[in-house]
């Protein structure tokens, strides 16, 4: 099923907080068609589905900052809708040899994701639940 007929996943105590499966995933990745996915809060364009990757075997990740809150991410190789702020940083980072940046909605500036750098490679981790397909 891919993202024309997209289905709810249900993540933590039965909240709605996501419009991709693992099954959707995997459909996104291959479809020829490439849609866009845009910032929950504002629709402002900020990657598309077949940016998508896997990194360290997964294209999402379950991941928990230092101060316990928990996101799942998804791995792109672009994000030109973010901007990237403030300095980056190997602390505390949940990809071992990647500095992470914060990353935030070029259009409304709410915290999106991060970008992670390593090296020459570079990709973003953005919050699975504050995207969504364009309409």
């Amino acid at each position: 099923m891919g993202l024309a007929n997209p289905m709810w996943l249900r993540l933590d105590a039965g909240e709605q907080r996501c419009r991709f499966t693992h099954t959707d995933i995997e459909a996104v990745t291959t479809n020829a068609e490439k849609h866009r996915l845009v910032c929950a809060s504002c629709r402002h364009p900020i990657t598309s589905d077949h940016h998508w990757f896997m990194k360290d075997g997964n294209r999402t990740h379950d991941v928990t900052n230092p101060n316990d809150v928990r996101f799942r991410i998804g791995c792109f190789r672009q994000a030109p809708g973010v901007r990237v702020v403030g300095a980056s940083s190997f602390q505390w980072t949940w990809f071992p040899g990647y500095a992470w940046t914060n990353a935030i909605c070029a259009g409304c500036a709410v915290h999106i994701g991060w970008r992670f750098a390593g090296g020459n490679d570079v990709f973003y981790g953005l919050i699975i639940r504050l995207l969504a397909p364009e309409d």
